[in-house]
């Protein structure tokens, strides 16, 4: 709101606040009103030789507004996410070729925290997508299912020739953010992703040999 009026006193901000109380009394008086001095010209005012003439624009004073904070896709690939851990066959790294390389991942959220515009925000993690690559010549398995230890285990791959392999595993994660402390959570679009290197696998052709004698 702004309210202009013509004052010729000496006191020109009181007589102009007096004019326009009634605006004034309509700010809100937690914030109150701006007073500004200004000095107008009466060169387009019909009857009256040109002169300058003083006089104050009084202005409710707005509400400071805090900016809105929104984590976004770069915000959460920005963040240090903790790649998942994986196992990749079994636990003495080899195993025979054409057998079934049991695999599997921890499948549980992680959560961190930063500062945005100076506000602790607090952000959580949660794992959606797993992507296996093998190392060899077969197409990457991507799946939601983050599997479970041998003989438990729901995602397996068969190395087909011997070798040494290094299988990764790519995480792709979906975030929410708080910024109550976690209370409640808004979504964030987009996702993040990290990627676990497994120990080098190697596998092994077995071959069977006759002999004399019992072996023990």
């Amino acid at each position: 709101m702004t309210v202009k009026d013509t004052c010729d006193a000496s006191d020109v901000r009181a007589i102009c606040e007096a004019v326009a109380a009634g605006e004034i009394a309509a700010c809100d008086p937690a914030l109150g009103y701006t007073g500004e001095l200004v000095t107008y010209s009466t060169i387009n005012v019909p009857g009256y030789a040109p002169a300058p003439y003083p006089s104050v624009e009084i202005a409710c004073n707005a509400p400071t507004v805090a900016p809105a904070i929104t984590v976004t896709e770069t915000d959460f690939r920005s963040l240090p996410l903790t790649p998942s851990t994986i196992s990749v066959g079994p636990a003495h790294s080899w195993l025979p070729v054409n057998m079934a390389a049991a695999v599997y991942t921890d499948s549980q959220p992680q959560t961190l925290t930063t500062t945005l515009l100076g506000a602790p925000v607090t952000v959580r993690a949660t794992p959606t997508t797993y992507t296996w690559n093998w190392a060899d010549d077969c197409q990457p398995t991507e799946t939601t299912d983050p599997s479970a230890p041998w003989p438990s285990h729901t995602v397996s791959h068969t190395f087909e020739r011997t070798g040494t392999y290094t299988v990764t595993m790519t995480t792709t994660w979906t975030g929410e953010y708080s910024l109550d402390n976690g209370t409640t959570y808004t979504p964030i679009t987009g996702t993040a992703t990290t990627t676990t290197t497994a120990p080098p696998l190697t596998v092994h052709e077995l071959r069977s040999h006759l002999v004399d004698t019992l072996i023990t």
